[in-house]
């Protein structure tokens, strides 16, 4: 399956959100049909087309891709990942059930459709990216539940997707540009700078001490010199004293 879905990823162009549909409901009918294969090759194809999206994915498809997952999960006895997805369909559209030539009732596969509960659930909340904004299975969102699959998906400024993932319990989320990354790099800067302003301002402390004492000993020379160095660590003081902070409000934000 990875070498087909790595096949299927290389994009050709967006993927249309109505040929989605199509393959969606092909592959729930496919279920009822018993025609395993057809079920597990929509899956495949949703999930690529997924990957290849150009911006948000529709709310309503998204919840049927996540019965279709469902249905695909409990072909191969994943029972987990049918109950996760089950529960994602459900948060999503909750007022929808699959008919009863899909999920009859009192069919083996009717006790997983409500399994999940609530207090499996793992809310975790994301950074914030650097630009556009994260969406979580159709919708913006600062959360993501883990417990449950999720179609994960960073949409630029200019509405396009950069990212674009069905992100499964357990499995990473994707990498994007997130603040608190920035601020992992940018905080120790601002302090390791900051140091060095410290300790140049200490050194241009000393040197107009030792020219004080060049002027009681009223040496020229010993008073040029340390005039020289405290005016040049002063300098350099201020210089990184602005740089760190600098880096301080940048890593903020």
């Amino acid at each position: 399956m990875l070498v087909a879905l790595i096949a299927a990823w290389a994009c050709e162009g967006p993927a249309s959100q109505d040929a989605m549909r199509e393959r969606i409901d092909a592959g729930i009918q496919a279920f009822a049909d018993l025609d395993l294969d057809a079920v597990s090759a929509a899956a495949v194809a949703v999930e690529a087309d997924v990957h290849c999206l150009a911006g948000p994915i529709r709310r309503g498809l998204v919840a049927d891709l996540h019965r279709l997952r469902a249905l695909d999960a409990y072909t191969r006895r994943d029972l987990a990942l049918t109950e996760a997805s089950f529960a994602s369909a459900r948060w999503l559209d909750p007022g929808h059930s699959l008919p009863a030539s899909v999920v009859a009732p009192g069919s083996p596969i009717s006790r997983h459709v409500d399994a999940w509960t609530p207090d499996r659930s793992i809310p975790t909340v994301l950074d914030p990216p650097r630009s556009g904004q994260i969406f979580v299975d159709g919708r913006p969102d600062a959360t993501v539940d883990r417990s449950r699959p999720v179609v994960f998906q960073w949409v630029d400024a200019g509405g396009r997707a950069r990212t674009s993932v069905i992100v499964d319990p357990g499995a990473p989320l994707p990498e994007y540009p997130h603040r608190r990354k920035a601020r992992r790099v940018l905080l120790p800067l601002a302090l390791g700078t900051a140091t060095v302003a410290a300790g140049a301002w200490g050194g241009a402390h000393l040197a107009v001490r030792r020219y004080d004492d060049a002027v009681t000993a009223k040496d020229p020379d010993r008073m040029r010199a340390a005039w020289g160095t405290a005016r040049g660590l002063t300098l350099a003081a201020a210089g990184a004293g602005t740089v760190a902070l600098g880096l301080g409000v940048a890593s903020l934000f």
